[in-house]
């Protein structure tokens, strides 16, 4: 088995300091098709897990990583290696928009949605734009809630499309 080692630093947006951390790649995880580059939505949920415990919690730097991460996968045939189910990333609001931005991606190439991604909605609608440090206004977030695919917005959460496009 093949194992690829890749770092992957955090900067923090004070510019203050960075936190490097180590992706360990190999044959298993991924399929012969994807690059080694690309985190699968398996590697997306551990990586989401470990930023999570970091303090503080980076959540535009975490959203911008789902977008570009996701937005790989819809690249020729990448998505379904890439959509192996995850573990929990210990935190179901993150659980539930994974899986809904694993649907999405997966309803953009006219793919059956995975079934584990039927496995979380919440209880109490969330909002991830709410935990970080730039809050939206009303009139945003009800922007938010209308731009917001059905995949996402069927596990509670609220998170525009337009979060998701790379410009």
């Amino acid at each position: 088995m093949t194992t690829v080692s890749v770092v992957v630093v955090r900067i923090m947006d004070m510019g203050t300091s960075s936190i490097p951390m180590v992706v360990e790649l190999n044959d298993q995880d991924m399929s012969a098709q994807l690059p080694a580059w690309l985190m699968t939505a398996k590697q997306l949920g551990d990586w989401l897990r470990s930023e999570l415990a970091c303090d503080p919690v980076d959540v535009n730097f975490m959203l911008r990583t789902i977008a570009h991460e996701s937005d790989q996968w819809l690249k020729d045939s990448m998505l379904p290696g890439a959509v192996e189910e995850p573990a929990s990333t210990g935190d179901q609001r993150w659980d539930a928009l994974l899986e809904g931005v694993v649907a999405y991606r997966s309803h953009q190439k006219k793919l059956k949605q995975p079934q584990w991604t039927k496995r979380t909605s919440l209880e109490v609608g969330w909002n991830p734009r709410d935990d970080s440090e730039t809050p939206q206004s009303v009139e945003y977030a009800l922007m938010d809630t209308l731009d917001t695919p059905v995949e996402i917005l069927d596990k509670g959460v609220t998170y525009s499309y337009r979060n998701m496009e790379l410009l």
